[in-house]
């Protein structure tokens, strides 16, 4: 019996050490790129601070750069592969909050679990995630008006 439950506990050790060493391995290369778009951002000319930068994976990547230029103005900047492929003044769309309460409204919901924007076929979206009735949802309008452009569902188990 004491054999079974050492057996049990040294497993279950290797387990939870595989997933920890299998998490940070994967979050690793991301938060380094983030951290990189920021930098070299803050690094351009007429460019006063980077707020933050999000990662969203689409048909391809693209980073989504929450800016003010020197001039006080607040801009999206999209990162693709390297160079910046769009700049976007906020007030030309939906802040987050907006996006947001169009989800809440539309659906009825009481939280979005996550608001990301980002770009697809040069036109900057925001991607809501949420869940009804135990399905999880991904939800894409337009920056510029909320508009529908698509959404998709995976059923939970």
């Amino acid at each position: 019996m004491r054999r079974l439950i050492l057996g049990v506990g040294f497993l279950s050790l290797i387990v939870l050490t595989a997933g920890f060493i299998l998490f940070f391995t994967a979050h690793h290369p991301l938060a380094k790129e983030t951290g990189t778009v920021k930098d070299e951002l803050e690094a351009q000319e007429g460019i006063e601070t980077v707020k933050d930068v999000d990662y969203y994976y689409g048909e391809t990547e693209v980073y989504t750069a929450d800016t003010i230029r020197d001039n006080g103005t607040e801009e999206w900047i999209f990162i693709q592969e390297n160079s910046v492929i769009d700049r976007i003044n906020k007030e030309d769309g939906l802040s987050r909050a907006e996006a947001e309460n169009i989800v809440l409204d539309r659906f009825d919901l009481e939280k979005v679990r996550s608001l990301k924007l980002g770009m697809e076929d040069r036109q900057a979206l925001y991607e809501a995630t949420f869940e009804i009735d135990n399905t999880l949802y991904f939800y894409y309008m337009s920056f510029e008006d909320g508009e529908f452009i698509k959404r998709y569902s995976v059923q939970k188990s």
